[in-house]
């Protein structure tokens, strides 16, 4: 790694209530990158819109006033949302693309 500031080691905490990606800096420390909306932590939360296939990730989907329609990351148990099932694993999968985004 030549150039300065350039990602040395990352990772990501993955959990079922808020999520962070981090990396190394090259002077040795670490830092938690934040997402599209300034936040250090993404919670753990999908929201499946009902007209169209948008899926918000996040604060926003957290927000977004449907608890029908709004999924809390559980390891434990498959949903079900306009006749597909989810898996905590798709769930899961839906959370990292948002932070590979942000």
């Amino acid at each position: 790694m030549s150039a300065k500031g350039s990602l040395k080691y990352g990772g990501v905490d993955l959990s079922t209530t808020t999520n962070g990606p981090g990396h190394i800096r090259s002077d040795g420390n670490s830092e938690i990158v934040p997402n599209a909306d300034g936040e250090r932590m993404t919670p753990s939360v999908v929201y499946f819109d009902r007209h169209e296939d948008i899926k918000l990730v996040g604060s926003t989907a957290h927000d977004s006033g449907d608890p029908d329609r709004t999924i809390h990351l559980n390891p434990n148990y498959v949903v079900e949302m306009d006749g597909k099932k989810w898996t905590p694993t798709e769930i899961s999968a839906l959370i990292l693309a948002k932070m590979k985004r942000d």
